[in-house]
């Protein structure tokens, strides 16, 4: 089963994912969305920098990463913060990187749509829901 490490602008949505995902055998590894503690301060670059380090650690752990599309960003409506689009490129940056890289990269996928032109590259899956994210995990 997979070691999933989920990307979202949205606490409530990663969690209703990782409770599908943990329903049907898969362990989440990324822990900023069930977290009690309160985000940090917009200038505490002290405790963004902490808490932008422990999930780069959760991605290393993972095998698969999953980035979850703001249906509000891809309606236009709403502009969401760019985290997420990091963290993404970190999970596909640990699958191509030679040299010090010891074990290939989590497997990519988007849930929801696509945010983001640099998302279509060879290496991210694409499907539609939770459901879609099982079945392609299953195969």
């Amino acid at each position: 089963m997979a070691k999933v490490y989920i990307s979202c602008h949205h606490p409530d949505a990663a969690n209703e994912l990782a409770v599908a995902l943990e329903a049907n055998g898969h362990t989440v590894v990324s822990t900023w969305h069930r977290s009690a503690d309160p985000r940090p301060a917009k200038g505490d670059a002290v405790a963004w920098g902490n808490a932008a380090n422990r999930n780069a650690e959760q991605i290393e752990q993972s095998t698969v990463f999953v980035l979850v599309a703001s249906p509000d960003h891809l309606a236009g409506t709403k502009h969401v913060p760019g985290g997420k689009f990091v963290e993404a490129g970190y999970a596909l940056g640990l699958g191509v990187i030679t040299g010090e890289c010891q074990r290939p990269g989590p497997k990519v996928f988007t849930v929801g749509g696509v945010e983001n032109g640099m998302l279509h590259m060879v290496g991210v899956t694409h499907v539609a829901d939770a459901a879609g994210l099982i079945a392609a995990l299953a195969k």
